[in-house]
């Protein structure tokens, strides 16, 4: 069955379960009692309102203090709205074949998944709101020099460009030369706004390196040093620097430090470190070289901050954790 069904399904029937507990509040609370009240009323021959009021009364009485005092669940497993709501959901868990938890749990990620997505489209209004909004001069010649670093990728940053600037505007990033002088105006502009413009602008410039194979050298120290001369704290560039790292095409600063341990990875072969290499989809006695391959690969494939994953940031960022750690491990060991 259609999972969206089961939920438009279950979300009716937690519309008749209020309902369902009205009824019975009603039965149990105020029919019942005045029909046992005038009941004994007429078997008694009294005077009918006082009796009404005295039975009436003691029955509530009664009643209240049964349901305060029940100890073997008798008012929640065995009432009319439980019994009802029992039948419904057995009745529907054979028909579905998922319990209420599933369901509520499938509902909790749809959720979810709404809100991130409309992050994401706010997200994305405001970095079109920023890089639109300033004159181009501003921006043009960091994203131009960008751009010089992989021309392989032009394509693909071609693309990337037009969701916000127009063929014309996109034409003149890649066709217009740069001075200096404007190169650095564009970093004095940009030295001046809100962190959180900057934050935005970078993660933006990030974007547009990761394109086609990933982040070049050349293009990994050009956004180090972007980001000292915009005045970030080691501790966002450090931020930045492992956000990426995975999408770098080189390694050499982690291989020369771990180029050792890469030949002897089978003689240190542990078995703790089994579920990490098959996380990365390696065997054990797997290279350093193989392991750094296949790490490159994923992220390629998964890292949330390529246009291709924009459907599923959260599960990317859940993968890159975990792929990040895999990694890591299996190099300090």
């Amino acid at each position: 069955m259609d999972i969206d069904k089961i939920v438009k399904q279950y979300k009716l029937m937690l519309i008749l379960r209020p309902i369902l507990k009205f009824l019975e509040i009603c039965v149990l609370w105020i029919i019942l009692p005045i029909i046992i009240a005038m009941f004994f009323s007429v078997i008694l021959k009294s005077n009918v309102p006082l009796k009404l009021l005295t039975v009436y009364g003691s029955y509530l009485y009664i009643s209240f203090i049964l349901f305060l005092t029940d100890g073997t669940g008798f008012f929640e497993k065995y009432t009319p709205t439980a019994f009802l709501t029992k039948r419904f959901f057995i009745n529907y868990k054979n028909k579905w074949g998922m319990t209420e938890l599933q369901i509520k749990e499938y509902i909790k990620s749809c959720k979810k998944k709404e809100e991130e997505e409309l992050k994401r489209i706010q997200y994305l209004k405001d970095e079109k709101r920023l890089l639109s909004w300033p004159d181009p001069i501003h921006i043009f010649p960091i994203i131009h020099q960008i751009c010089q670093m992989n021309l392989d990728a032009r394509e693909a940053q071609e693309q990337f460009l037009k969701e916000v600037y127009s063929a014309d505007k996109t034409k003149e990033v890649f066709e217009t030369e740069f001075t200096d002088s404007q190169f650095n105006e564009a970093i004095i502009y940009w030295k001046k706004k809100d962190f959180s413009d900057k934050k935005m602008f970078v993660n933006y410039l990030y974007k547009l390196t990761i394109l086609a194979d990933g982040i070049h050298k050349d293009e990994w120290n050009f956004m180090i040093s972007l980001m000292s001369q915009l005045r970030f704290s080691e501790i966002y560039i450090e931020y930045f620097a492992y956000r990426y790292y995975a999408l770098r095409t080189d390694f050499e600063d982690s291989k020369s430090k771990h180029s050792d341990e890469g030949s002897s990875t089978t003689e240190k072969s542990n078995t703790n470190l089994d579920s990490y290499y098959s996380i990365l989809g390696v065997s054990s006695d797997a290279s350093y070289e193989e392991v750094r391959k296949a790490y490159h690969s994923l992220a390629l494939t998964h890292h949330p901050d390529l246009p291709k994953n924009a459907g599923r940031i959260q599960e990317c960022e859940d993968l890159m954790i975990k792929f990040n750690e895999a990694y890591n491990k299996i190099i300090k060991n």
